[in-house]
């Protein structure tokens, strides 16, 4: 089988279902792929909904794993596939139904080890008038290219090799999401890791026509959560072993520097608000969220720096 589409989930059934009938709508011939729901816990009708759509003659299995964590529900469903090549997108997706055949053309022609595309947000509850759909919109710009050392594929519309998860042994469950728990960096973490194993070598395209939407939820559009999502990927890049700062800086150094930066991202930001340029910032959230979530994610990393510090590690080491 060429492809096996993996769709995590967990307590999600009525977005799953869309899912569903999108995947199931592609052109490309049946025995070709197979989806693999991997259920990662739920309480509601998840599986009686993929049970009906795999009794609709289309190759729809369910798979259930009790771990909790989404690395531990994306290992179980490259494990328990068929095909040459996994790709996996979210619950909350809907793809266009020429989506596999554009990726049958990709990987006969490029045989990339990681390939994938952008997703563009999709909203189902009215979105309040400061979100922007570039907040949720993940593109790598006009151009189909592979990827630069430094650029990494999201894992919301990604298809890996399934050579490569074996060979690399698949995600790091100690990373991406638990649960509730907001976490990242699982798929940016294999990424990493097969391009040091690979000498640089390894093949990670994209392909601005292998796009999908992607549903934006209610609490994706609220600042506090975007801002939150900010610490929490600062946080990611020293998990990852991923971050810029000098390893030989002291603890007490480090320490400093979040509070110099802290301050900086409040005078910065209320000075733009006191001068907020609407054409700029059509709204103060504007100000607030596109000049603080960098600051916060440098915060976060240095933060977090420090404290691997105090645990006797260096800021590269996981």
């Amino acid at each position: 089988m060429r492809f096996s589409v993996i769709v995590c989930t967990l307590n999600r059934a009525a977005l799953l279902c869309d899912a569903l009938e999108s995947l199931c709508a592609q052109k490309t011939q049946r025995d070709e792929f197979e989806i693999v729901v991997v259920d990662n816990g739920s309480t509601d009708d998840t599986k009686e909904i993929v049970e009906r759509f795999g009794g609709k003659g289309t190759a729809v299995r369910y798979v259930y794993e009790a771990e909790k964590g989404l690395s531990c529900a994306r290992n179980t469903g490259w494990r328990q596939c068929l095909g040459e090549y996994v790709g996996y997108v979210d619950d909350e997706c809907r793809v266009p139904e020429g989506w596999l055949s554009r990726a049958e053309e990709l990987a006969r022609e490029k045989t990339p080890d990681v390939f994938g595309g952008p997703f563009y947000p999709f909203y189902r509850t009215p979105k309040p008038e400061w979100f922007l759909d570039r907040y949720e919109s993940v593109e790598f710009g006009e151009e189909s290219r592979e990827l630069l050392a430094h650029e990494y594929l999201a894992g919301g519309n990604i298809f890996i090799s399934r050579d490569v998860l074996i060979t690399m042994g698949g995600f790091d469950t100690a990373l991406g999401m638990k649960g509730q728990t907001m976490a990242y960096g699982e798929e940016t973490d294999l990424q990493a890791r097969l391009r040091k194993q690979s000498g640089g070598e390894a093949l990670i395209y994209y392909d601005r026509r292998l796009w999908l939407f992607h549903t934006v939820r209610p609490e994706k559009m609220r600042l506090g959560w975007r801002l939150r999502q900010a610490v929490v990927e600062g946080r990611e890049r020293v998990s990852m072993g991923f971050s810029s700062e000098d390893p030989a800086e002291s603890r007490s150094r480090l320490l400093w520097k979040c509070v110099h930066m802290s301050l900086r991202m409040v005078r910065v930001t209320v000075r733009a608000l006191i001068d907020r340029d609407r054409s700029v910032y059509g709204h103060w959230q504007n100000v607030v969220y596109e000049l603080t979530a960098g600051y916060l994610r440098l915060i976060a990393e240095l933060y977090s720096a420090s404290r691997a510090k105090s645990h006797g590690m260096s800021v590269s080491e996981r």
